[in-house]
């Protein structure tokens, strides 16, 4: 399957839904197209969920934090990230890790319904 992104401009955050098979080059081109529709609305909170049939290496996924925090990613944005398959979760706590160690403020969830509690805590 493709990847594909979509994006739900909800009252109080972005809802987006992103399926296929994963490569650096499409979540960087993702990661692009959600930071635009953030400031585009004004929005600062994202719930992410992820059904991907491949993820992308660890050596990647650092990558693609770095790109994400070169693309301007606000430190004050709220990301809750939730993956729809569980085996993944080990390189998306990594992510986590890594992003949060920069000063993003960013969570990986096993559903959706805690991270958007999360995401609207704040």
């Amino acid at each position: 399957m493709p990847y594909t992104l979509e994006i739900d401009n909800r009252p109080d955050y972005l809802r987006v839904v992103v399926n296929g098979r994963e490569t650096l080059a499409d979540s960087k081109q993702g990661w692009r197209k959600i930071l635009e529709t953030c400031r585009q609305h004004g929005m600062g909170k994202v719930l992410v969920i992820e059904n991907l049939d491949e993820t992308l290496s660890i050596g990647e996924t650092y990558e693609l934090v770095r790109y994400i925090e070169d693309l301007g990613l606000a430190k004050d944005i709220r990301v809750a990230f939730v993956d729809r398959k569980p085996m993944q979760y080990a390189i998306n706590k990594f992510a986590e890790t890594v992003a949060n160690n920069r000063g993003f403020c960013g969570k990986v969830f096993f559903t959706e319904q805690s991270a958007e509690t999360w995401l609207l805590a704040e």
